[in-house]
């Protein structure tokens, strides 16, 4: 993440894989501003990644154009010092993800621009030579770029446990939890940590 940072030349970046039904299946980030920004579209669904994925079409805004695309999301991002945003889809239109990068001003340069398509056409063929032995028992590909992976990982296994507890379907426990952080303020993960120690019981 430390070299998709440095290609774009913006200083927050994050890569998201989407599964079926617009899921993060995998998030890397660069730092802790590219989490919680993330975060936010998770909790809110809205932002640039499922925008572009579901568009294939990159989408860029800065300053206040931030709040006029995004209504939840602009000014939330906003308050984390973030003035632009640039999004990629990846190997569009089949909606895979996104590649995200974040500026803290008001500005999105040419060279930042064709740097992310860059970085988002090749990560797919280095996803294609993943071998099927590289695929964890969650699902996820233990690739160096997604080594550390924590989100959303925990989030999708608390989903799990909202699921049998509540007798209802993943996209509904999804939704419970994102409806959790919401209304607390809370990012996901924390959230999906209460649930996975059972200090927490959505219904």
């Amino acid at each position: 993440m430390d070299a998709v940072v440095a290609g774009i030349g913006m200083p927050s970046a994050a890569v998201i894989l989407l599964a079926e039904k617009r899921w993060e299946a995998v998030v890397a980030v660069s730092d802790g501003t590219a989490r919680a920004a993330h975060d936010l579209e998770f909790v809110l669904g809205e932002g640039p990644a499922h925008l572009a994925a579901a568009c294939g079409q990159p989408i860029q805004a800065v300053g206040a154009a931030l709040c006029d695309r995004w209504p939840q999301y602009g000014p939330e991002v906003a308050s984390l010092g973030v003035q632009a945003v640039i999004a990629v889809p990846l190997l569009a239109p089949t909606g895979l993800g996104a590649v995200c990068a974040y500026g803290s001003q008001p500005a999105i340069s040419k060279d930042a621009v064709m740097a992310a398509i860059r970085i988002a056409d090749a990560l797919p063929l280095t996803l294609a030579r993943v071998a099927r032995g590289s695929w964890n028992a969650d699902g996820v590909a233990e690739l160096p770029l997604f080594g550390e992976v924590g989100f959303p990982a925990a989030v999708h296994r608390a989903a799990g446990m909202v699921s049998q507890q509540c007798g209802c379907e993943i996209t509904d426990a999804l939704a419970l939890l994102r409806a959790r952080a919401f209304s607390t303020g809370r990012p996901a993960e924390e959230i999906a940590a209460g649930v996975l120690r059972g200090q927490l019981r959505l219904r």
